[in-house]
């Protein structure tokens, strides 16, 4: 039965997903707040993340167990490294059930437009100009009072600071339905370079209930994420669903430098539309980009310098595993998904 669990749970999370309206009434709005809240419980109130030892601990654990069966084993040692990597594979297996059991469900629920009443669609050059336009616009007059380094760009207050977006999900709340039990906030992980070397910004335990940031990344791209791990963390799997709630989440917060940040990383989002809409998309683009402050340029500058040192073999072969879990948990897209929230900017757009 362990080797089956997850093969056994990921099969259920696709039949789920022929029941929306049960997934949302029955775990997204009743076990699964109730679930967080109690994996969460002593994270919460722990000074560090504790994901990250847990897990260091499991590892070597699981390794020692391996490495003194074996020697237990002595003559019979192939016999017993089969054993050993069946055990693996049943672990494996547990840990991929508690994913879906714990989070992964909740990409079987209703889709956030339905709860918003937005009725996403493809859209003309002509909108995604207009809003990238106004979201540049915004991005300036926010960027003009915000403090910055050395070199001319963004910095924060503080870490703490950036990634307490509650704020601004306070007044989501309501609306996405989360009762309102509490969780532990955004925390940066200490393996953040680790994160850097990934391509990853953030990433959600559903084992601890912890969203977890690279603190790595530029200030003005904090925010943002935590609020994407907070989005994942009330429930939300489906990654276009979780950037549309922290674009939301982030407009929402009394800081200037949550704000900028929402403008900023939705401001990027419609950039790469715009560019995958061959000519008539890249020439709006540089029409946007024509209003692009030195500030915001600078702040791009540091970004794209970033993210782009991570590039390698290790990026490229963790962005393959990321894309087929999310693949997995029903998002056809795979990584491409992140950039679907567009679809849901524009016509949140055209409902204000």
């Amino acid at each position: 039965m362990g080797l089956a669990a997850g093969p056994l749970a990921w099969g259920a999370l696709w039949q789920c997903a022929r029941a929306p309206q049960a997934v949302e009434a029955y775990y997204s709005r009743g076990a699964f707040p109730w679930l967080a809240a109690a994996v969460g419980a002593l994270p919460r109130w722990a000074p560090f993340a504790v994901a990250e030892p847990l897990a260091a601990l499991l590892l070597l654990a699981a390794g020692a167990s391996v490495v003194a069966h074996l020697r237990r084993a002595r003559g019979r040692r192939l016999r017993a490294a089969a054993v050993a990597a069946l055990a693996l594979l049943a672990a494996a297996s547990a840990i991929g059930a508690g994913v879906v059991g714990l989070f992964a469900l909740n990409a079987a629920r209703q889709r956030v437009a339905t709860l918003y009443g937005l009725a996403p669609a493809p859209r003309e050059v002509a909108e995604l100009e207009a809003l990238a336009t106004e979201l540049e616009a915004e991005a300036a007059g926010l960027r003009a009072g915000l403090a910055e380094d050395a070199r001319g760009v963004h910095r924060g207050a503080s870490r703490a600071a950036l990634l307490d977006v509650g704020a601004g999900f306070a007044e989501l709340e309501a609306r996405i339905g989360w009762p309102g039990p509490a969780l532990p906030a955004p925390r940066p992980a200490w393996l953040s370079p680790l994160l850097t070397r990934f391509g990853v910004s953030g990433i959600y335990i559903p084992f601890t209930a912890e969203p977890l940031v690279n603190g790595g990344q530029p200030d003005h791209e904090l925010p943002f994420s935590a609020a994407h791990e907070t989005a994942h963390q009330r429930g939300f799997a489906r990654e276009d669903e979780a950037n549309f709630l922290a674009f939301l989440a982030c407009r929402a917060h009394p800081s200037a430098d949550v704000r900028y940040s929402a403008a900023m990383e939705a401001s990027a989002l419609l950039a790469n539309a715009l560019w995958q809409a061959a000519e008539p998309g890249r020439a709006a683009l540089r029409r946007v980009r024509e209003q692009e402050t030195d500030a915001l340029r600078r702040d791009r500058e540091a970004s794209r310098a970033f993210w782009a040192a991570a590039q390698g073999p290790v990026h490229d072969a963790a962005q393959r595993v990321n894309d087929a879990y999310i693949r997995s948990t029903g998002q056809a897209a795979g990584v491409r998904t992140y950039g679907l929230a567009v679809d849901l900017l524009l016509a949140w757009r055209a409902g204000r």
